[in-house]
Protein backbone atom coordinates (compact mmCIF):
# COMPACT_ATOMS: atom_id res chain seq x y z
CA UNK A 1 0.00 0.00 0.00
CA UNK A 2 1.57 3.26 -1.16
CA UNK A 3 0.79 6.83 -0.20
CA UNK A 4 -0.12 8.62 -3.41
CA UNK A 5 1.44 11.95 -2.44
CA UNK A 6 5.02 10.74 -2.02
CA UNK A 7 5.09 7.02 -2.81
CA UNK A 8 5.95 5.95 0.75
CA UNK A 9 4.96 2.38 1.63
CA UNK A 10 2.42 2.58 4.44
CA UNK A 11 1.58 -1.11 4.78
CA UNK A 12 2.64 -4.48 3.40
CA UNK A 13 0.58 -7.63 3.94
CA UNK A 14 1.26 -11.20 2.80
CA UNK A 15 -1.78 -13.03 1.40
CA UNK A 16 -2.33 -16.77 1.56
CA UNK A 17 -2.33 -17.10 -2.25
CA UNK A 18 -1.38 -14.97 -5.25
CA UNK A 19 -3.99 -12.37 -6.21
CA UNK A 20 -5.14 -12.33 -9.82
CA UNK A 21 -7.48 -9.34 -9.68
CA UNK A 22 -8.63 -6.72 -7.22
CA UNK A 23 -10.97 -3.78 -6.78
CA UNK A 24 -12.51 -1.50 -4.18
CA UNK A 25 -15.99 -2.38 -2.96
CA UNK A 26 -18.78 -0.06 -1.89
CA UNK A 27 -17.54 0.00 1.72
CA UNK A 28 -14.13 1.32 0.69
CA UNK A 29 -12.29 -1.96 1.30
CA UNK A 30 -9.89 -3.59 -1.14
CA UNK A 31 -11.20 -6.91 -2.49
CA UNK A 32 -8.55 -9.42 -3.57
CA UNK A 33 -9.49 -12.37 -5.78
CA UNK A 34 -6.92 -15.16 -5.40
CA UNK A 35 -5.99 -17.96 -7.72
CA UNK A 36 -7.36 -20.69 -5.43
CA UNK A 37 -10.87 -19.26 -5.56
CA UNK A 38 -10.75 -17.43 -2.23
CA UNK A 39 -11.71 -13.81 -1.70
CA UNK A 40 -9.77 -11.56 0.67
CA UNK A 41 -10.78 -8.22 2.15
CA UNK A 42 -8.29 -5.54 3.20
CA UNK A 43 -9.55 -2.54 5.18
CA UNK A 44 -7.45 0.58 4.77
CA UNK A 45 -8.46 1.69 8.28
CA UNK A 46 -7.34 -1.65 9.76
CA UNK A 47 -3.86 -2.27 8.30
CA UNK A 48 -1.88 -5.47 8.61
CA UNK A 49 -4.64 -8.01 8.00
CA UNK A 50 -6.31 -9.55 4.97
CA UNK A 51 -9.52 -11.30 6.04
CA UNK A 52 -10.37 -14.35 3.96
CA UNK A 53 -14.11 -14.19 3.39
CA UNK A 54 -15.45 -16.95 1.17
CA UNK A 55 -14.92 -19.21 -1.81
CA UNK A 56 -16.36 -19.08 -5.29
CA UNK A 57 -16.38 -21.88 -7.82
CA UNK A 58 -15.47 -20.20 -11.07
CA UNK A 59 -12.17 -19.45 -12.78
CA UNK A 60 -10.63 -16.26 -11.40
CA UNK A 61 -7.73 -15.99 -13.81
CA UNK A 62 -9.46 -13.37 -15.93
CA UNK A 63 -12.18 -11.09 -14.66
CA UNK A 64 -13.31 -7.53 -14.09
CA UNK A 65 -14.52 -6.19 -10.76
CA UNK A 66 -16.98 -3.30 -11.05
CA UNK A 67 -18.10 -1.27 -8.08
CA UNK A 68 -21.33 0.69 -7.91
CA UNK A 69 -21.70 2.97 -4.93
CA UNK A 70 -25.33 3.72 -4.25
CA UNK A 71 -27.91 3.26 -1.52
CA UNK A 72 -28.03 -0.50 -2.06
CA UNK A 73 -24.23 -1.06 -1.91
CA UNK A 74 -24.14 -3.48 -4.84
CA UNK A 75 -20.94 -4.91 -6.32
CA UNK A 76 -20.63 -6.77 -9.63
CA UNK A 77 -18.10 -9.34 -10.77
CA UNK A 78 -17.95 -9.86 -14.54
CA UNK A 79 -16.11 -12.89 -15.91
CA UNK A 80 -15.13 -12.62 -19.60
CA UNK A 81 -16.97 -15.00 -21.92
CA UNK A 82 -19.31 -16.02 -19.12
CA UNK A 83 -23.07 -16.04 -19.45
CA UNK A 84 -23.62 -14.76 -15.91
CA UNK A 85 -22.86 -11.57 -14.01
CA UNK A 86 -22.15 -12.25 -10.34
CA UNK A 87 -23.80 -9.81 -7.96
CA UNK A 88 -22.51 -9.31 -4.43
CA UNK A 89 -24.68 -7.62 -1.82
CA UNK A 90 -23.95 -7.14 1.85
CA UNK A 91 -26.09 -9.56 3.89
CA UNK A 92 -26.65 -8.94 7.58
CA UNK A 93 -28.14 -11.23 10.18
CA UNK A 94 -31.39 -9.57 11.18
CA UNK A 95 -31.47 -11.66 14.37
CA UNK A 96 -28.33 -9.93 15.67
CA UNK A 97 -29.22 -8.15 18.94
CA UNK A 98 -27.14 -5.39 20.54
CA UNK A 99 -26.46 -5.32 24.26
CA UNK A 100 -26.45 -1.51 24.35
CA UNK A 101 -28.21 1.07 22.21
CA UNK A 102 -25.16 3.35 22.17
CA UNK A 103 -22.48 2.70 19.60
CA UNK A 104 -18.74 2.54 20.22
CA UNK A 105 -16.94 5.05 17.95
CA UNK A 106 -16.30 3.51 14.56
CA UNK A 107 -12.55 4.21 14.58
CA UNK A 108 -12.09 2.56 17.98
CA UNK A 109 -10.40 -0.84 18.06
CA UNK A 110 -10.92 -3.39 20.81
CA UNK A 111 -7.80 -3.63 22.95
CA UNK A 112 -8.78 -6.54 25.19
CA UNK A 113 -11.87 -8.66 25.76
CA UNK A 114 -12.68 -10.54 28.97
CA UNK A 115 -15.68 -12.84 29.53
CA UNK A 116 -16.60 -12.61 33.23
CA UNK A 117 -19.44 -14.99 34.01
CA UNK A 118 -22.65 -13.31 32.87
CA UNK A 119 -20.72 -10.11 32.11
CA UNK A 120 -18.67 -9.35 29.03
CA UNK A 121 -16.00 -6.62 29.26
CA UNK A 122 -14.37 -4.86 26.31
CA UNK A 123 -11.45 -2.49 26.77
CA UNK A 124 -10.92 -0.08 23.89
CA UNK A 125 -8.11 2.38 23.10
CA UNK A 126 -10.07 5.38 24.41
CA UNK A 127 -9.81 4.59 28.16
CA UNK A 128 -13.26 2.97 28.16
CA UNK A 129 -14.37 -0.30 29.72
CA UNK A 130 -17.59 -1.44 28.03
CA UNK A 131 -19.62 -3.77 30.26
CA UNK A 132 -22.34 -5.93 28.68
CA UNK A 133 -24.74 -8.07 30.70
CA UNK A 134 -25.11 -11.30 28.73
CA UNK A 135 -28.40 -12.13 30.45
CA UNK A 136 -30.05 -8.78 29.67
CA UNK A 137 -30.15 -7.61 26.07
CA UNK A 138 -30.61 -3.92 26.95
CA UNK A 139 -28.32 -3.83 30.01
CA UNK A 140 -24.76 -2.48 30.11
CA UNK A 141 -22.69 0.55 31.00
CA UNK A 142 -19.36 2.23 30.25
CA UNK A 143 -16.62 3.08 32.74
CA UNK A 144 -14.27 5.89 31.66
CA UNK A 145 -10.82 5.70 33.22
CA UNK A 146 -8.82 8.89 33.89
CA UNK A 147 -5.59 9.49 32.00
CA UNK A 148 -4.33 7.83 28.84
CA UNK A 149 -5.15 4.34 27.60
CA UNK A 150 -1.49 3.28 27.38
CA UNK A 151 -1.14 3.75 31.15
CA UNK A 152 -3.48 0.83 31.88
CA UNK A 153 -2.93 -2.89 31.62
CA UNK A 154 -6.02 -5.08 31.98
CA UNK A 155 -4.86 -8.07 34.02
CA UNK A 156 -8.06 -10.14 33.86
CA UNK A 157 -11.29 -10.85 35.66
CA UNK A 158 -12.19 -12.51 38.95
CA UNK A 159 -15.45 -14.34 38.23
CA UNK A 160 -16.17 -15.19 41.87
CA UNK A 161 -15.79 -11.59 43.07
CA UNK A 162 -17.26 -10.05 39.91
CA UNK A 163 -14.37 -7.64 39.40
CA UNK A 164 -12.02 -6.65 36.60
CA UNK A 165 -8.42 -5.95 37.62
CA UNK A 166 -6.21 -3.32 35.98
CA UNK A 167 -2.70 -2.08 36.66
CA UNK A 168 -1.64 1.57 36.32
CA UNK A 169 2.11 1.88 36.75
CA UNK A 170 2.12 5.66 37.22
CA UNK A 171 -0.08 5.63 40.36
CA UNK A 172 0.90 5.26 43.99
CA UNK A 173 -2.02 2.85 44.31
CA UNK A 174 -1.38 0.95 41.07
CA UNK A 175 -4.06 -1.77 41.26
CA UNK A 176 -7.65 -0.98 40.23
CA UNK A 177 -10.63 -3.28 40.77
CA UNK A 178 -13.74 -2.40 38.75
CA UNK A 179 -17.05 -3.85 39.94
CA UNK A 180 -18.77 -5.60 37.04
CA UNK A 181 -22.23 -4.94 38.49
CA UNK A 182 -22.21 -1.17 39.03
CA UNK A 183 -18.87 0.07 37.63
CA UNK A 184 -17.44 1.15 41.00
CA UNK A 185 -13.66 1.60 40.82
CA UNK A 186 -11.52 0.88 43.88
CA UNK A 187 -7.77 1.52 44.09
CA UNK A 188 -5.31 -0.66 45.99
CA UNK A 189 -1.73 0.06 46.98
CA UNK A 190 1.06 -2.34 47.91
CA UNK A 191 3.15 -2.12 51.08
CA UNK A 192 6.08 -2.84 48.78
CA UNK A 193 7.43 -0.19 46.46
CA UNK A 194 8.74 -0.77 42.94
CA UNK A 195 6.08 -3.26 41.85
CA UNK A 196 6.71 -4.89 38.48
CA UNK A 197 5.30 -7.74 36.35
CA UNK A 198 1.73 -7.85 37.74
CA UNK A 199 -0.46 -10.84 36.78
CA UNK A 200 -3.82 -12.29 37.81
CA UNK A 201 -4.06 -15.97 38.71
CA UNK A 202 -6.95 -18.16 37.64
CA UNK A 203 -8.51 -17.93 41.11
CA UNK A 204 -8.42 -14.11 41.17
CA UNK A 205 -5.19 -13.45 43.09
CA UNK A 206 -2.50 -10.95 42.09
CA UNK A 207 1.15 -11.88 41.66
CA UNK A 208 3.99 -9.41 41.15
CA UNK A 209 7.64 -8.79 41.83
CA UNK A 210 9.05 -6.21 44.20
CA UNK A 211 12.60 -4.95 43.87
CA UNK A 212 14.14 -3.79 47.13
CA UNK A 213 17.91 -3.34 46.92
CA UNK A 214 19.91 -5.51 47.30
CA UNK A 215 17.26 -8.20 46.84
CA UNK A 216 13.81 -8.88 45.45
CA UNK A 217 10.68 -10.82 46.32
CA UNK A 218 7.79 -12.52 44.54
CA UNK A 219 4.45 -11.54 46.10
CA UNK A 220 0.95 -13.02 45.89
CA UNK A 221 -2.00 -10.92 47.09
CA UNK A 222 -5.78 -10.90 47.32
CA UNK A 223 -8.24 -8.10 48.08
CA UNK A 224 -10.07 -8.24 51.42
CA UNK A 225 -11.61 -5.58 53.68
CA UNK A 226 -10.60 -2.78 51.35
CA UNK A 227 -6.90 -3.62 51.16
CA UNK A 228 -4.46 -6.09 49.66
CA UNK A 229 -3.49 -9.06 51.82
CA UNK A 230 0.06 -9.74 50.63
CA UNK A 231 2.15 -12.88 51.11
CA UNK A 232 5.77 -13.26 50.06
CA UNK A 233 6.22 -16.42 48.01
CA UNK A 234 9.95 -16.13 47.50
CA UNK A 235 12.95 -13.98 48.42
CA UNK A 236 15.64 -13.83 45.75
CA UNK A 237 18.36 -11.67 44.24
CA UNK A 238 16.52 -10.04 41.31
CA UNK A 239 13.09 -9.45 39.81
CA UNK A 240 11.74 -10.99 36.60
CA UNK A 241 9.10 -8.84 34.94
CA UNK A 242 8.32 -11.69 32.55
CA UNK A 243 7.40 -14.98 34.19
CA UNK A 244 4.83 -17.80 34.23
CA UNK A 245 3.84 -19.51 37.49
CA UNK A 246 2.58 -23.08 37.60
CA UNK A 247 -1.03 -23.27 38.89
CA UNK A 248 0.04 -25.08 42.09
CA UNK A 249 2.64 -22.32 42.81
CA UNK A 250 5.53 -24.83 43.01
CA UNK A 251 7.48 -23.77 39.93
CA UNK A 252 7.78 -20.79 37.58
CA UNK A 253 9.47 -20.09 34.29
CA UNK A 254 11.35 -16.78 34.42
CA UNK A 255 13.18 -14.85 31.75
CA UNK A 256 16.22 -12.61 31.70
CA UNK A 257 18.40 -11.07 29.03
CA UNK A 258 21.14 -13.72 29.16
CA UNK A 259 19.16 -16.97 29.03
CA UNK A 260 16.28 -18.17 26.84
CA UNK A 261 14.39 -19.13 30.00
CA UNK A 262 14.99 -20.54 33.47
CA UNK A 263 12.87 -22.89 35.60
CA UNK A 264 12.59 -21.62 39.16
CA UNK A 265 11.75 -23.80 42.17
CA UNK A 266 9.53 -21.45 44.22
CA UNK A 267 10.25 -23.32 47.46
CA UNK A 268 13.99 -22.69 47.30
CA UNK A 269 14.60 -20.13 44.55
CA UNK A 270 16.87 -22.58 42.73
CA UNK A 271 17.21 -21.83 39.01
CA UNK A 272 17.62 -24.49 36.31
CA UNK A 273 18.48 -23.83 32.69
CA UNK A 274 16.56 -26.25 30.42
CA UNK A 275 18.40 -28.64 28.11
CA UNK A 276 16.95 -27.01 25.01
CA UNK A 277 18.24 -24.39 22.59
CA UNK A 278 15.98 -22.26 20.43
CA UNK A 279 16.68 -19.54 17.91
CA UNK A 280 15.05 -16.93 20.14
CA UNK A 281 14.03 -16.50 23.78
CA UNK A 282 10.99 -18.42 25.03
CA UNK A 283 7.76 -16.52 24.43
CA UNK A 284 5.02 -18.78 25.80
CA UNK A 285 4.71 -21.49 28.43
CA UNK A 286 1.86 -23.99 28.87
CA UNK A 287 1.68 -26.13 32.03
CA UNK A 288 0.24 -29.62 31.90
CA UNK A 289 -3.04 -29.90 33.82
CA UNK A 290 -5.75 -32.48 34.36
CA UNK A 291 -9.44 -31.93 33.60
CA UNK A 292 -9.95 -30.59 37.11
CA UNK A 293 -7.26 -27.95 36.77
CA UNK A 294 -4.72 -29.74 38.98
CA UNK A 295 -1.14 -30.48 38.01
CA UNK A 296 -0.38 -34.19 37.41
CA UNK A 297 2.54 -35.84 39.14
CA UNK A 298 4.94 -35.50 36.19
CA UNK A 299 4.17 -31.75 35.96
CA UNK A 300 5.32 -31.28 32.36
CA UNK A 301 5.48 -27.93 30.59
CA UNK A 302 5.63 -26.85 26.94
CA UNK A 303 7.74 -23.92 25.79
CA UNK A 304 8.12 -22.15 22.45
CA UNK A 305 10.14 -19.30 21.02
CA UNK A 306 7.61 -18.78 18.22
CA UNK A 307 9.55 -21.00 15.80
CA UNK A 308 9.92 -24.33 17.62
CA UNK A 309 8.34 -26.02 20.62
CA UNK A 310 9.42 -28.60 23.19
CA UNK A 311 7.97 -30.44 26.19
CA UNK A 312 10.12 -30.19 29.33
CA UNK A 313 10.22 -31.73 32.77
CA UNK A 314 10.50 -29.50 35.87
CA UNK A 315 14.18 -30.49 36.22
CA UNK A 316 14.87 -28.94 32.81
CA UNK A 317 15.32 -32.18 30.87
CA UNK A 318 13.62 -32.52 27.48
CA UNK A 319 10.68 -34.93 27.41
CA UNK A 320 10.00 -34.37 23.70
CA UNK A 321 11.08 -32.08 20.90
CA UNK A 322 8.00 -31.48 18.77
CA UNK A 323 8.03 -32.04 15.03
CA UNK A 324 8.49 -28.85 13.06
CA UNK A 325 5.93 -27.80 10.45
CA UNK A 326 7.95 -24.92 8.99
CA UNK A 327 5.31 -22.44 10.18
CA UNK A 328 5.58 -20.06 13.11
CA UNK A 329 3.85 -20.91 16.39
CA UNK A 330 0.95 -18.52 17.05
CA UNK A 331 -0.33 -19.90 20.37
CA UNK A 332 -0.52 -23.07 22.49
CA UNK A 333 -2.82 -24.66 25.05
CA UNK A 334 -3.38 -27.97 26.81
CA UNK A 335 -6.53 -30.10 26.69
CA UNK A 336 -6.85 -33.39 28.56
CA UNK A 337 -3.80 -35.50 27.63
CA UNK A 338 -2.85 -33.40 24.58
CA UNK A 339 -0.89 -30.26 23.83
CA UNK A 340 -2.49 -28.18 21.06
CA UNK A 341 -0.49 -25.75 18.92
CA UNK A 342 -1.92 -23.20 16.49
CA UNK A 343 0.56 -22.55 13.69
CA UNK A 344 0.58 -19.60 11.31
CA UNK A 345 -1.56 -20.38 8.30
CA UNK A 346 -4.26 -22.00 10.42
CA UNK A 347 -2.77 -25.44 11.12
CA UNK A 348 -4.10 -26.75 14.44
CA UNK A 349 -1.85 -29.63 15.53
CA UNK A 350 -2.27 -31.93 18.54
CA UNK A 351 0.55 -33.70 20.36
CA UNK A 352 0.63 -36.23 23.17
CA UNK A 353 1.87 -34.78 26.46
CA UNK A 354 3.41 -38.17 27.27
CA UNK A 355 5.90 -38.45 24.40
CA UNK A 356 5.29 -35.56 22.01
CA UNK A 357 3.97 -37.68 19.15
CA UNK A 358 1.53 -35.95 16.83
CA UNK A 359 -2.01 -37.23 17.43
CA UNK A 360 -3.98 -35.17 14.91
CA UNK A 361 -4.13 -32.12 12.71
CA UNK A 362 -6.89 -29.73 11.63
CA UNK A 363 -6.64 -27.09 8.90
CA UNK A 364 -8.74 -24.08 9.87
CA UNK A 365 -10.86 -22.56 7.13
CA UNK A 366 -11.04 -18.79 6.62
CA UNK A 367 -7.87 -18.33 8.64
CA UNK A 368 -5.94 -15.06 8.37
CA UNK A 369 -2.35 -14.55 9.44
CA UNK A 370 -1.84 -13.20 12.95
CA UNK A 371 1.24 -12.12 14.89
CA UNK A 372 2.80 -14.46 17.45
CA UNK A 373 0.88 -14.85 20.69
CA UNK A 374 -1.89 -12.56 19.61
CA UNK A 375 -4.87 -12.46 21.96
CA UNK A 376 -6.05 -16.04 21.49
CA UNK A 377 -8.74 -17.66 23.66
CA UNK A 378 -9.30 -21.41 23.84
CA UNK A 379 -12.82 -22.07 25.14
CA UNK A 380 -13.81 -25.74 25.49
CA UNK A 381 -17.59 -25.91 25.93
CA UNK A 382 -20.23 -28.56 25.20
CA UNK A 383 -17.94 -30.81 23.12
CA UNK A 384 -16.87 -27.84 20.99
CA UNK A 385 -13.66 -25.81 20.92
CA UNK A 386 -14.33 -22.11 20.39
CA UNK A 387 -11.00 -20.82 19.14
CA UNK A 388 -11.14 -17.02 19.23
CA UNK A 389 -8.47 -14.81 17.73
CA UNK A 390 -8.60 -11.14 18.61
CA UNK A 391 -6.28 -8.88 16.66
CA UNK A 392 -7.12 -5.97 14.41
CA UNK A 393 -10.11 -8.10 13.39
CA UNK A 394 -11.73 -10.77 15.56
CA UNK A 395 -12.68 -14.23 14.35
CA UNK A 396 -14.04 -17.40 15.93
CA UNK A 397 -13.47 -20.97 14.72
CA UNK A 398 -15.78 -23.70 16.04
CA UNK A 399 -14.17 -27.16 16.13
CA UNK A 400 -16.01 -30.37 17.03
CA UNK A 401 -14.01 -32.10 19.79
CA UNK A 402 -15.06 -35.60 18.71
CA UNK A 403 -14.00 -35.36 15.07
CA UNK A 404 -11.70 -32.31 15.40
CA UNK A 405 -13.22 -30.84 12.26
CA UNK A 406 -14.13 -27.18 11.90
CA UNK A 407 -17.92 -26.99 11.87
CA UNK A 408 -18.44 -23.22 11.72
CA UNK A 409 -16.72 -19.85 11.46
CA UNK A 410 -17.93 -16.56 12.93
CA UNK A 411 -16.35 -13.41 11.57
CA UNK A 412 -16.04 -10.73 14.31
CA UNK A 413 -16.78 -13.40 16.94
CA UNK A 414 -15.60 -12.21 20.36
CA UNK A 415 -16.76 -14.90 22.81
CA UNK A 416 -19.14 -17.78 23.34
CA UNK A 417 -21.97 -17.41 25.87
CA UNK A 418 -22.41 -21.06 26.91
CA UNK A 419 -25.48 -20.78 29.21
CA UNK A 420 -27.53 -19.14 26.44
CA UNK A 421 -25.77 -20.84 23.48
CA UNK A 422 -24.98 -17.48 21.86
CA UNK A 423 -22.01 -16.14 19.95
CA UNK A 424 -20.97 -12.68 21.14
CA UNK A 425 -19.97 -10.53 18.19
CA UNK A 426 -20.23 -6.99 16.88
CA UNK A 427 -21.56 -5.22 13.86
CA UNK A 428 -20.55 -1.90 12.36
CA UNK A 429 -22.42 0.84 10.52
CA UNK A 430 -21.97 4.57 9.89
CA UNK A 431 -22.69 5.35 13.56
CA UNK A 432 -20.07 3.00 15.01
CA UNK A 433 -19.68 -0.50 16.40
CA UNK A 434 -22.34 -2.37 18.34
CA UNK A 435 -21.48 -5.29 20.62
CA UNK A 436 -24.22 -7.91 20.57
CA UNK A 437 -24.94 -11.52 19.86
CA UNK A 438 -26.68 -14.03 17.67
CA UNK A 439 -27.69 -17.49 18.75
CA UNK A 440 -25.84 -20.53 17.50
CA UNK A 441 -27.96 -21.80 14.64
CA UNK A 442 -28.90 -25.39 13.91
CA UNK A 443 -28.69 -26.81 10.39
CA UNK A 444 -32.44 -26.34 10.01
CA UNK A 445 -32.10 -22.70 11.13
CA UNK A 446 -29.48 -22.09 8.46
CA UNK A 447 -31.59 -23.74 5.76
CA UNK A 448 -34.56 -21.59 6.76
CA UNK A 449 -32.48 -18.40 6.72
CA UNK A 450 -31.04 -19.30 3.32
CA UNK A 451 -34.53 -19.76 1.88
CA UNK A 452 -35.57 -16.41 3.33
CA UNK A 453 -32.57 -14.72 1.76
CA UNK A 454 -33.34 -16.39 -1.58
CA UNK A 455 -37.03 -15.41 -1.28
CA UNK A 456 -38.08 -19.06 -1.37
CA UNK A 457 -36.13 -19.99 -4.49
CA UNK A 458 -34.77 -23.55 -4.47
CA UNK A 459 -32.67 -25.73 -6.70
CA UNK A 460 -34.24 -27.25 -9.75
CA UNK A 461 -34.86 -30.98 -9.80
CA UNK A 462 -31.88 -31.41 -12.10
CA UNK A 463 -29.59 -29.44 -9.77
CA UNK A 464 -30.78 -31.40 -6.74
CA UNK A 465 -29.99 -34.65 -8.49
CA UNK A 466 -26.56 -33.31 -9.43
CA UNK A 467 -25.68 -32.66 -5.76
CA UNK A 468 -27.31 -35.79 -4.37
CA UNK A 469 -30.23 -33.94 -2.78
CA UNK A 470 -33.00 -35.79 -4.56
CA UNK A 471 -34.43 -37.51 -1.47
CA UNK A 472 -33.98 -34.63 0.97
CA UNK A 473 -36.84 -32.45 2.00
CA UNK A 474 -36.54 -28.71 2.42
CA UNK A 475 -38.01 -26.76 5.35
CA UNK A 476 -41.17 -24.76 4.89
CA UNK A 477 -40.58 -21.28 3.58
Amino acid sequence: VLRASDGVITDQVETTNPSVSCGVNSSGSLILFMDNGSVGVYGFDEPGVVMQMSYVDFDLLSMTFINRIDEQSIDFLIVPDAKRVWLYRAVYDEEFASYRAEAIPKDTSFRKVIPLGDTFVVQDYECHLNFCDLSEQSAGFVVTLPGESYEYEMLGGDVKAGTVWLYKSSDQNPFLAVDAFDGTVRSYGSRFRNVTGPKLTRDGRLTYWNYDYPGARLVIASAADGELKETVLLECEKTYSKYDIRPDLKYAVVYDYTKQCLIMDLSSGELTEPDVRFRDSVRQVVWQETNRGTVPEEGLLAVTDGYEAAILRPDGSVAARLSQTGAAVVNMTGYRDELIILYAGGLLTRYSWADGTMTGRTSLEYYTSESFNDDVTWDFEQETLYLIRRGLMSAMHLIDLETWEQVAFAQYGLAYDAPRDRIVSYREDDDGKYIGYFRRYSVEDLRRKALEELHGSTLTEEERNMYGLKDRTLPDT
